[in-house]
């Protein structure tokens, strides 16, 4: 079993102004708070007491134009998991909209969960696989894709009758099968 690394791990949703209750928040911003609450709470139901906070971070505040500034936000709203561990090091992750999101955001628990805990646990992220090396927007195509292309590959292989093509495709397969290992 995981053991808790962080001494606190803080979930800040950035919005241009603050308001008194989540309620009065927009949407898209209550929709990023409401993908975090069950993670949240999936936390403190297994471990009592968790370390992890969230709250909204309006940009009145000259201290959250600077994290928004030094992490090139561009569009708001946007959230920055903070974790701070025992011996003063930090990590965070920054997610903001994407295109699938353009017109309202729609994240879930099983969405964000990955972030929150690979900081509160300190896991160690693995290397990406060599085709996201080369050309990095290949890493946004899920993995079951890259398992569909492994298997068609390998099959292609298998049934290859010379040896050029045998191998063109014997090397595909390999690569989309490091692909959706790693993804």
């Amino acid at each position: 079993m995981r053991k808790i690394e962080a001494t606190e791990v803080s979930i800040c949703i950035f919005t241009p102004r603050g308001y008194n209750t989540v309620d009065q928040y927009p949407e898209d911003e209550r929709r990023m708070y409401n993908a975090f609450v069950p993670v949240i709470l999936a936390l403190r139901e297994k471990w009592g007491s968790v370390p992890v906070y969230m709250d909204f971070c309006a940009l009145t505040e000259p201290a959250n134009q600077v994290i928004v500034a030094q992490n090139s936000i561009a569009s708001l709203p946007a959230v920055q998991v903070f974790a701070t561990y025992p011996d003063g090091t930090h990590g965070q992750y920054i997610l903001q909209k994407d295109l699938s999101d353009r017109w309202a955001v729609d994240w879930t628990a099983d969405e964000v969960r990955p972030y929150v805990e690979s900081l509160l646990y300190r896991i160690k992220p693995s290397k990406q696989s060599l085709l996201c090396q080369i050309f990095p927007p290949l890493c946004q195509i899920g993995g079951y894709i890259w398992l569909g292309i492994a298997i068609a590959g390998g099959y292609k292989c298998a049934t290859a009758e010379k040896t050029l093509p045998r191998l063109t495709y014997g090397a595909v397969s390999a690569l989309a099968l490091e692909a959706y290992f790693k993804s």
